[in-house]
């Protein structure tokens, strides 16, 4: 449930970032992600993250957290033994590989396209007035 939480200020700055791609369906991943439909949540993220202007394999990754996302809960909810493999090793992959390697990637180029985009709205423009045009 926790992680859930902490996931909502990631979801918030994937919306700012991906509202650019397409507006309504980022919205419609923000409101899903924060009622708890994570794994739907991430598949669309990667969808719009494929198809905007983040690295492609940045979404392949996405749609792989997405489905063992979807995997674990549909786990949770059918096989009743939590020590049950078909249960314990997804959610050791969601949890500590695919889902840590997927949030850390995505929060590293959000934060460098944003210093990217500082950067080009603090450049020196010229001044076309004292050139003479």
């Amino acid at each position: 449930m926790l992680a859930g939480l902490f996931m909502t200020p990631a979801l918030v700055g994937i919306y700012a970032r991906l509202r650019e791609t397409d507006a309504a369906f980022a919205l419609w991943m923000l409101i899903i992600g924060f009622f708890g439909f994570v794994g739907l949540s991430v598949l669309f993220i990667a969808w719009l993250v494929e198809g905007g202007r983040f690295p492609r394999a940045l979404g392949y990754w996405g749609y792989a957290l997405g489905v063992l996302s979807i995997w674990v809960y549909l786990a949770r909810l059918i096989v009743v033994d939590a020590a049950s493999l078909l249960l314990a090793i997804p959610t050791l992959w969601v949890g500590f590989i695919f889902g840590s390697v997927w949030f850390i990637w995505l929060g590293i180029d959000l934060q460098r396209r944003t210093m990217d985009e500082r950067a080009a709205a603090t450049a020196q423009k010229p001044d076309l007035h004292r050139c003479g045009v």
